[in-house]
């Protein structure tokens, strides 16, 4: 008596069926949208820094013009040619005695030490700031616009207004990448949009999905920055509720489109 090996029937490729998707697609479309939140997220959070820390470097760059014990109608021409200049932002000028106040209110010790030798410490001098284009080349600005001056000095720190001019820059990049961005993204939404394809599924789950992907993504960066914002106080700025609102807007209508890309 030979035992039979009895194997099972295999099954054909038609009996397979399919398995069906308890939530087609919105797997994915979460973590894409999320994705874009967190991406927009990481942008404005790097812009709100550099913008921060550029507008900084700006008001803290300044010119100081000392005046060589000149007459009270030159000190007023000196001061009508600076501030007739364009590229001049602000001017005040201090006298040698606001300047003395000013530097017992600083530093009381060193004050009273020029009053003990008897000596006058400051004289009258101007502060001015200018604007990005003459702090892209200072020097030849300062030679252009001040050395001709000749009854007055000037002090001022380079490297100080090439960083001021760089943070300029640097913001300037990032307004353009930021536009770039959203022409792409509008004209992705377009292309989409005006194809013939239609949507397998409602597009409302999708949008839903969006924001829920948009609520993660900020708590994300709430939690992780939400110390160092107390730490840095006001000069860390983490958002604005204006960024807040396009990132939301982005987010709902990229999930939007995704849910009739027919590629998605």
């Amino acid at each position: 008596m030979t035992d039979e090996i009895v194997k099972p029937a295999e099954e054909t490729p038609a009996a397979v069926k399919p398995r069906q998707k308890v939530v087609p697609g919105y797997g994915r479309l979460f973590f894409i949208t999320l994705f874009i939140a967190l991406l927009l997220q990481s942008f404005c959070f790097f812009y709100f820094q550099a913008r921060e820390i550029s507008g900084a470097l700006h008001r803290d760059f300044k010119i100081i013009l000392t005046l060589n014990a000149a007459a009270p109608d030159r000190v007023n021409e000196i001061g009508k040619t600076l501030s007739a200049n364009a590229d001049v932002l602000s001017l005040k000028f201090i006298s040698a005695e606001d300047g003395f106040e000013m530097l017992k209110q600083q530093n009381p010790g060193l004050a009273e030490n020029f009053v003990f030798l008897g000596r006058r410490p400051m004289a009258d001098y101007f502060e001015l700031t200018v604007s990005d284009a003459a702090l892209a080349d200072i020097d030849a600005w300062v030679k252009t616009n001040i050395t001709p001056i000749s009854d007055a000095q000037v002090f001022y720190k380079k490297d100080a207004a090439a960083a001021a001019a760089y943070g300029a820059d640097l913001i300037k990049f990032l307004n353009l990448i930021a536009g770039i961005l959203l022409v792409v993204l509008f004209s992705f939404v377009f292309f989409v949009e005006g194809s013939s394809v239609k949507p397998a599924e409602p597009r409302a789950p999708a949008v839903l999905i969006a924001l829920v992907a948009y609520g993660v993504s900020y708590g994300i960066f709430y939690f992780l920055l939400e110390p160092l914002q107390k730490t840095g106080g006001s000069f860390f700025v983490v958002t604005a509720l204006e960024v807040q609102c396009i990132i939301i807007f982005i987010t709902a209508v990229s999930g939007w489109v995704f849910a009739k890309w027919k590629r998605f």
